[in-house]
């Protein structure tokens, strides 16, 4: 049996029966949109949030930067102790050094004089003639200032693929065979071959300039005393007074920082809050400093 479902009617005013109508809908809105001021307001906001963001987030790349720095210059100083006791057991590995493939010193000059008797000394029984910078060639004469002597003797003699070590026969340049070295990790991508043949190295933060990471040694030396080993357009080493040196019986390590600029008035004798100036070399860093050498980095 089917069910018969009724249906509502409305009586017509006739009287005759009609089907229920419903009635029109109407929409009522309080507003239609957001006015142009309101957007711009809106948009005002949300761009100040950003900026605020992003100044953030440089500051945290920033910090982490310098953190790197300076737990790279940490390691750098063990790896020279290390290279210091490996390499005959030397008081020091020296940031300026003069290279005679021949191997004949000229012992009248002080400079060349200390260059022969730390390469005997690290090299027992070496004869030469020797190729420094494996170029072929055993007739060069080389110096190595700050730059690069830190990275020769922590790494080697240097070959296209990067510092390989020392040979622990009586010619340390050759290949293969048992090696002294490297002393330090090198990253490949930060190594910079100069005409020379030898390598320098750049710093964590790996500016557009390419600036290298400086390493001087201060063991027993006179504050006094001229900068052989200091790169041309770098800072000499730093003076805590007029006639004392920052770790005067170890290494100083210094970083061009975040603007890859050293500073030019940051050794003696212009000195400010006791390390420099505040102009392009404010960002750099050193070893013997728990921040950036004057201001805090933007």
């Amino acid at each position: 049996m089917k069910m018969l479902i009724p249906v509502s009617t409305t009586v017509h005013p006739t009287g005759s029966p009609s089907p229920l109508r419903r009635a029109p809908l109407r929409h009522s809105f309080g507003r239609k949109a957001f006015t142009l001021i309101e957007l711009l307001v809106v948009i005002m906001i949300i761009s100040i949030l950003a900026s605020l963001l992003v100044v953030g987030v440089n500051k945290a790349i920033n910090f982490s930067r310098q953190v790197g720095v300076k737990t790279e210059m940490a390691q750098i100083e063990l790896a020279l102790a290390n290279a210091a006791r490996e390499l005959g057991n030397v008081p020091y590995i020296p940031s300026g050094i003069i290279l005679r493939d021949d191997l004949n010193y000229d012992t009248t000059d002080p400079i060349q004089a200390s260059s022969q008797r730390l390469i005997q000394m690290m090299f027992p029984g070496i004869t030469g003639p020797v190729d420094w910078n494996s170029n072929g060639n055993t007739t060069d004469v080389t110096t190595l200032l700050a730059d690069q002597a830190w990275v020769f003797f922590l790494g080697g003699v240097p070959y296209p693929t990067g510092p390989d070590g020392f040979n622990r026969g009586a010619n340390p340049t050759l290949l293969g065979g048992k090696r002294k070295g490297p002393f330090y990790d090198f990253k490949p991508t930060r190594l910079i071959k100069m005409p020379n043949g030898f390598y320098t190295y750049v710093d964590n933060w790996e500016a557009k300039t390419k600036v290298p990471l400086l390493v001087y040694n201060n063991i027993s030396r006179d504050p006094s005393a001229a900068d052989f080993d200091k790169p041309s357009g770098a800072p000499g080493r730093y003076l805590q007074t007029a006639t004392k040196l920052f770790n005067p019986k170890g290494y100083q390590i210094i970083s061009a920082g975040k603007d890859g600029v050293f500073g030019v008035n940051q050794s003696r004798p212009a000195i400010f809050n006791g390390y420099g100036d505040i102009g392009d070399g404010a960002d750099d860093q050193a070893n013997f400093s728990d921040s950036v050498l004057a201001k805090p980095v933007d």
